[in-house]
């Protein structure tokens, strides 16, 4: 096979150990200036430290998604146990834990209590009054 241009017994052999080569692809290509395959072998150093980065990058924050799922999903059943727990007296508690069923007895006083009604903000950013 007559095979022309730079690089192109190294491309073919890359090619070939990749199982990415066929025979009718090296006869198209050769109409293409004399290019046996767009397969470069033996890249500088740069490339491959371009292309591992970002690849590096991308797997650390998969592996850091996988973990949140997991301390989430933890969470999530944390908190369903403690809303089956029963409430415990106010009176009781030492320590308060956090989303803890808690139980109060008392008098509400009527006379003491305050209406709050709707507040806005004066000199807001995002036009109000």
């Amino acid at each position: 096979m007559p095979w022309r241009g730079i690089g192109s017994r190294a491309a073919r052999g890359a090619a070939r150990r990749l199982g990415v080569w066929t025979e009718d692809w090296g006869a198209g290509a050769r109409g293409m200036g004399g290019c046996a395959a767009p397969v470069v072998a033996g890249g500088g150093g740069w490339t491959g430290l371009l292309l591992f980065v970002p690849s590096a990058f991308a797997a650390t924050l998969g592996f850091w998604q996988l973990d949140r799922r997991k301390w989430k999903t933890d969470l999530i059943e944390r908190r369903k146990a403690q809303l089956q727990e029963d409430p415990v007296d106010i009176q009781a508690i030492d320590q308060p834990v956090e989303f803890q069923h808690v139980r109060a007895v008392g008098k509400l006083i009527q006379e003491n209590s305050v209406f709050v009604g709707p507040r806005v903000r004066k000199n807001n950013n995002w036009g109000g009054c």
